[in-house]
């Protein structure tokens, strides 16, 4: 038997995939986010954002797409339960 996957299962899997896989800049990080690089790096010490880093500086330091999406989702939920939409 033959199990069909629809597009959006496709679709689905490569947006997992891309936010497990793609680390991102600070400096990408607070264009996205609208933010400075400096709140960036505060809501890495803060634990809001997941950084990865494979230098022993901050010049390497990278921070997962899935955090991001992961911290967008969290501040929406917020407003919304102060009743910003």
């Amino acid at each position: 038997m033959t199990e069909t996957i629809s597009r959006a299962d496709i679709d689905r899997v490569k947006r997992e995939f891309i936010l497990d896989n793609t680390l991102l800049t600070p400096g990408k990080v607070a264009e996205i986010l609208s933010y400075s690089v400096r709140k960036v790096y505060y809501l890495i010490d803060a634990g809001e954002l997941t950084a990865a880093n494979d230098t022993p500086a901050r010049k390497g330091l990278r921070i997962t797409a899935r955090s991001v999406e992961q911290y967008k989702c969290r501040c929406v939920e917020r407003a919304s339960a102060h009743g910003v939409t």
